[in-house]
């Protein structure tokens, strides 16, 4: 189960009660969708119960929807990768009532924008309204003035839905600026569950966004594998301008092997630059194996089955 999958069949009735009503410098519609713009992972969760939350991340931007309404605000939702993501577009309208109404409305045809969509520059970001189906299902949401979120759920009687054998669809979530919490639940006719989240909220973390630098952090570990078939940890915060970490294993034969594990910016041909990870011989400039990823990558992780080892970017 994946955030935002609920939003798959769905459209979002924004609803600020005066009671949580806060003066913005911006209006409503935009703090939502700055809120939920951006790349996100459940990763963390993942990692500490794989069993029950899958690893997904999503990636979302704003766009703009042309029509014979004349252009609106709009951002579009792209859960999975980046090459086949499933996608859907938000179009928020103030009512006269003072709420806001989100709705999510399908892509008909999804040749229509790029896999990577959200990497152009927002003038070139659009789509036609025609090329959107309607919405069919609302999850109303009031601001939190103290907590700065947007909490919303579902009505009673949920939203009706033949998923799987369901009848309807019942979502609760919350929406800050940095996580996102969703819970959806699919049930029968009978009020049974039969999808959905079984083990609580998936919950949803922003990445950073990082400025351009000569020189960036990452917090990095590795492991070696010893005899007995389990495996050492080292971690160390390495910088990509040289950084080194030393993992040791004792072998078989009761010896010590000891590596290195370099982090650096190098350049193929002078005209190529990459972040390179490397594993070496303790005290050997020339490398065993590695790896490369872009300069300024937010991950880097190398498995070749002895040794493992990974970087994550903090700065």
């Amino acid at each position: 189960m994946s955030i935002f999958s609920h939003f798959m069949t769905t459209s979002i009735l924004l609803s600020s009660l005066m009671a949580n009503s806060v003066a913005f410098a911006e209006p409503i519609s935009d703090r939502f969708m700055d809120f939920v713009s951006g790349d996100w992972t459940n990763e963390n969760q993942h990692f500490l119960a794989p069993d029950k939350f899958s690893f997904a991340e999503s990636h979302h931007c704003r766009l703009t929807v042309t029509g014979d309404q004349g252009p609106r605000n709009a951002v579009l939702f792209q859960i999975g990768s980046e090459i086949q993501p499933r996608r859907r577009v938000f179009i928020p309208t103030l009512l006269s009532n003072g709420t806001l109404e989100l709705a999510s409305r399908r892509i008909k045809n999804e040749s229509s924008l790029t896999p990577y969509y959200c990497s152009l520059p927002a003038a070139s970001r659009t789509i036609d309204d025609a090329l959107l189906d309607p919405a069919k299902c609302f999850v109303y949401y009031t601001y939190n003035k103290e907590k700065d979120n947007f909490e919303g759920s579902t009505a009673p009687e949920g939203c009706p839905s033949s998923f799987q054998g369901a009848t309807s669809l019942h979502v609760r979530e919350t929406v800050s600026a940095n996580k996102l919490e969703i819970e959806e639940k699919w049930l029968d006719a009978s009020g049974k569950f039969v999808a959905g989240s079984a083990n609580g909220p998936y919950i949803y973390v922003k990445k950073p966004k990082f400025p351009l630098s000569s020189m960036a952090r990452y917090s990095c570990w590795a492991s070696l594998k010893k005899p007995d078939n389990t495996f050492t940890l080292n971690r160390a915060e390495l910088s990509d301008n040289g950084g080194v970490m030393k993992a040791e294993v004792t072998d078989a034969q009761n010896q010590l092997q000891s590596f290195e594990v370099k982090l650096s910016r190098v350049s193929f041909s002078d005209t190529t630059p990459v972040l390179k990870l490397s594993v070496h011989q303790a005290g050997s400039e020339k490398s065993m194996f590695y790896v490369w990823a872009e300069p300024g990558a937010y991950r880097i992780g190398a498995n070749v089955t002895w040794i493992q080892a990974g970087c994550t970017r903090i700065n």
